[in-house]
């Protein structure tokens, strides 16, 4: 094996093979010019000994094997660059057996330049999202612990209540006792509540901040598919922040008021949105419900998310006044409807729905049928409405 380059390249360990002299000769210059360290060797088989590397240069002169066929014998983890003639066939080939560019020669050293940088980029990216995914995967474990040993406290407290109250009720003669049990059972109570509201403050601070984390990393991409996944992510973690916050301020910390929320909800999507000038989208919220536990509030929070987003998103492509909507009601048979719904220009047929891979649509479905164990229908006369009924 041979060395070439000197220096900087930061941690990443690159080979290049390569039998040609005169080619090797000119990837050396490149990467002394770059300052770049890297090794060599001249055959396919040596390559795919060296299983560790980062980066592989692969030459298409090599005098064993194909380079496609060194290629395919590679970690998949791994960034592989092609070097080669011009010729469609040769690039279709590298491509397919798994090539991230391909360099045609002869090259100069800014074109090499620009396609090594660009997957370093790559790497760097990559490397980013699993360290923001081992950081969310962290809180959401830390998040489940914090809930388990509130569960626990609440039912040892709710025993200790148990226990005392029964105290109570024998020593009834006792009024001194029994003010001051009385006394200590108010301040467990208000503990308690306490911390719930300490609960529901330290999780919207998390979910807070895993939204600030993925709004850092959507800053550094171009792709605007990755970003409308990480703003959608945004807008799902937002929904279920608000719920805690909005029970970290209510005076009922098993309940809050639905029309605010809803309202506060719409409000922080429609801003996350950068609408053209000559558009207008109105909103009409309709809320009956005065007061809903968290049990509900989520997963109702989540299917309101997911639809006014697909609203602003996609629904009012070719119309300038476009109008979302929303009620929520409670039937004569104690079930609950929600109706969301927007004027744009309507949903694909249901055969074409059920065939969508899409994340959003999966969760709607498993939202209404798990979490709330209910009925979704869709509605296309005038736009799009759907009616949840739970």
């Amino acid at each position: 094996m041979c060395g070439g380059g000197g220096g900087g390249g930061g941690n990443l360990k690159i080979l290049a093979a390569c039998n040609d002299t005169a080619l090797f000769e000119q990837i050396k210059t490149a990467f002394d010019d770059m300052g770049v360290a890297f090794d060599r060797v001249s055959k396919g088989e040596d390559a795919i000994k060296e299983d560790d590397y980062d980066i592989y240069i692969l030459s298409q002169d090599l005098p064993d094997m194909k380079a496609e066929d060194v290629c395919k014998n590679l970690s998949e983890d791994s960034i592989k660059i092609f070097i080669g003639a011009m010729g469609h066939g040769q690039r279709r080939d590298a491509f397919s057996a798994g090539a991230d560019a391909y360099i045609v020669t002869p090259f100069s050293i800014t074109e090499f330049f620009t396609v090594f940088k660009r997957q370093i980029d790559l790497i760097s990216n990559k490397k980013e999202l699993n360290s923001l995914k081992t950081a969310y995967e962290k809180m959401l474990k830390e998040q489940a612990e914090l809930t388990e040993h509130m569960m626990l406290y609440n039912e040892q407290l709710q025993a200790e209540i148990n226990r005392r109250a029964e105290e109570l009720s024998a020593q009834k003669k006792k009024a001194f006792e029994i003010s001051q049990r009385s006394i200590t059972l108010e301040e467990a109570l208000k503990d308690k509540e306490t911390l719930l509201k300490e609960v529901h403050h330290r999780v919207k601070n998390n979910m807070q901040i895993i939204s600030s984390l993925i709004a850092l990393q959507m800053n550094t991409l171009d792709d605007k598919r990755m970003i409308d996944i990480l703003k959608d992510t945004i807008n799902r973690v937002r929904a279920m922040a608000l719920v805690h916050e909005k029970l970290y301020q209510s005076s009922d910390i098993s309940l809050l008021k639905v029309k605010d929320y809803f309202t506060d909800l719409i409000t922080d999507i429609m801003q996350s949105y950068e609408l053209r000038s000559y558009k207008t989208v109105n909103t009409k919220i309709n809320v009956s419900v005065d007061m809903l536990g968290i049990d509900l509030m989520i997963p109702c929070g989540l299917i309101v998310s997911e639809i006014i987003t697909n609203s602003i998103k996609y629904a009012f492509e070719d119309i300038t006044d476009g109008e979302v909507y929303l009620s929520f009601r409670k039937l004569d048979n104690d079930k609950f409807e929600l109706v969301i719904g927007d004027n744009g220009k309507g949903l694909p047929p249901d055969e074409e729905l059920k065939k969508s891979r899409s994340l959003g649509w999966q969760l709607i479905n498993d939202l209404v049928k798990r979490k709330l164990r209910g009925t979704l229908q869709i509605e296309r006369e005038k736009g799009t409405r759907f009616k949840i009924i739970f």
